[in-house]
């Protein structure tokens, strides 16, 4: 393999490295997960909290 070759798939692996490091380390996934699902993003317990009234998915009646 030739030299420039392997500096340009080394530097393609460490820019893949640290996008990859920058998604887990900011959340921006979970984040954008969480937003669209229409829940609010708690950072320090890294959970999506999503509000449910109680009237979803309650039934009045038992069969």
């Amino acid at each position: 393999m030739h030299p420039r070759l392997t500096r340009i798939l080394l530097i393609l692996i460490a820019v893949l490295a640290a996008a990859l490091l920058w998604l887990w380390w900011s959340d921006a996934v979970f984040i954008h997960k969480c937003e669209a699902a229409g829940g609010i993003w708690n950072r320090s317990a890294r959970v999506c909290e999503i509000g449910i009234s109680p009237d979803d998915g309650a039934s009045d009646t038992m069969v």
